[in-house]
């Protein structure tokens, strides 16, 4: 049998020559006004023709409540059967001609009635004003707070006054270098709105983490994000106003990684 000849094999790996794990916590916070106040204008010109049978409807709201304002109304022509103006599905006024001025609370529909046969023009002009939950938001239910790793961007910061400090490591006497990362993200915020559906609001946040790694000048260094967790807490601090707190807990590996060559020396060791 021919004699096994040695062969020797030299490959390029990566080598860790440091490594550390580290907490980071990002704590941030907003407040809120809870209410904001919305104003509005509504004017237009109206014709019903006699053979309209239906309502007349002025002005409609939906899931929006608390709403005052002012209307006028002007009848333009006279007749001798009054229009009947309705608000909140109830008889209120009855006009046969001129102008009449309203002010109006707790209003959420404005219509008119007229009697069969009869014909009316006018014009109607409506100013109201209404205050809404911020955001569309129903505080009473618990917010929740998600972050995927893939929206998490993780940049190296380089300066060119590189700080190194001398230190013992694993009782080996070593340099170290302080690097430092920039992590900047994005938290998506899910609340309950006051209709039962979902609002999704997208909260941005960044931190800088540094770190002293033993490092070299012909190695890199590396930062990943290996777990995360959220958590959101609203305070109701004053009666219009609400504070939202973001705690965000990272935990990231430092790695200082550096080219090694390697040999490997065998018998056995063969190109396929």
């Amino acid at each position: 049998m021919p004699e096994n000849q040695s062969v020797e094999r030299a490959i390029s790996v990566e080598v860790i020559t440091d490594w550390i794990q580290k907490e980071v916590e990002v704590k941030q916070k907003e407040r809120l006004n809870r209410y904001v106040i919305i104003t509005d204008q509504l004017c237009s010109n109206f014709s019903i023709q006699a053979f309209d049978e239906s309502p007349y409807i002025i002005w409609e709201s939906k899931n929006t409540g608390d709403i005052s304002g002012t209307l006028t109304l002007s009848i333009q022509q006279d007749t001798n059967e009054p229009i009947i103006l309705w608000i909140n599905d109830k008889p209120a006024s009855h006009i046969k001609s001129g102008t009449i001025s309203l002010t109006l609370h707790h209003v959420y529909k404005l219509q008119l009635h007229k009697q069969r046969g009869t014909a009316y023009k006018g014009r109607f002009d409506f100013q109201y004003h209404y205050s809404i939950p911020a955001y569309n938001v129903d505080f009473r239910y618990k917010a929740t707070c998600t972050i995927a790793k893939d929206a998490i961007t993780i940049k190296p910061l380089t300066s060119s006054l590189q700080r190194s400090c001398f230190s013992t490591v694993h009782d080996h006497a070593c340099t170290l270098d302080k690097v430092a990362f920039h992590i900047s993200g994005c938290a998506n915020l899910m609340f309950k709105t006051v209709s039962g559906g979902t609002f999704v609001f997208k909260w941005p946040f960044e931190e800088l983490v540094t770190a002293w790694l033993l490092a070299s000048n012909e190695g890199k260094v590396e930062c990943e994000v290996t777990s995360i967790e959220c958590e959101i807490h609203v305070v109701e601090d004053h009666c219009d106003y609400v504070t939202i707190y973001l705690v965000i807990n990272l935990c990231i590996n430092m790695l200082s990684v550096k080219q090694t060559i390697i040999s490997i020396l065998s018998s056995s060791t063969s190109p396929r």
